[in-house]
């Protein structure tokens, strides 16, 4: 099994470790616990990685599949990159400019851990990866970002995509196998 991509950013990064969102309350669990990542950090992290996951998915292949690390937040978010900093920005009571430098570091460090998992086999493994990573991504999504708006993809707040256990994870292994025949 491959490394859960967002413990790994966090770790990286040097960040205490990030709340899971109870798939029941929508809630982060542990939401004030000291030892845990701040708001303004989960909200960095998760929302940069489900954006790298999203474009990856519409990317041809390329040995360096299309993303520049020194303009990450605008190949991943596009048009919608002002409103994701934004919205990250409001979500974690920071100004603008401070949740745009921690994106832009999560990305870049996103990428190193996406490129150390991969290696550089094209943008199939990367895809491949990614996918795997959905539910990982997904159990860290504070839905208050309404990330699945902004993604224009609204599977991604689906509250059944943050629910863990033997029933929930043998469904996503399906899912997975059917999200990677596309």
């Amino acid at each position: 099994m491959s490394t859960n991509i967002i413990e790994a950013i966090q770790k990286q990064m040097g960040y205490k470790p990030l709340h899971k969102v109870s798939p029941n309350t929508q809630e982060p669990k542990d939401e004030h616990n000291p030892q845990m990542a701040t708001q303004f950090e989960q909200a960095a992290i998760v929302s940069v990685v489900l954006g790298i996951y999203k474009k990856a998915k519409s990317l041809k292949d390329s040995t360096t599949w299309g993303i520049d690390s020194t303009k990450i937040l605008s190949q991943v978010f596009e048009e919608d990159k002002d409103k994701v900093v934004a919205t990250v920005a409001n979500y974690a009571h920071v100004g603008t400019q401070k949740a745009e430098g921690e994106m832009h570091r999560a990305g870049v460090v996103a990428l190193e851990v996406i490129h150390k998992e991969t290696g550089s086999d094209g943008i199939e493994k990367v895809k491949a990866y990614l996918t795997d990573q959905r539910t990982n991504i997904l159990l860290y999504l504070p839905p208050a970002l309404h990330m699945g708006d902004l993604l224009h993809d609204t599977t991604v707040d689906d509250r059944t995509n943050k629910m863990e256990g033997p029933v929930s994870n043998f469904m996503h292994t399906i899912e997975k196998v059917f999200s990677s025949s596309k």
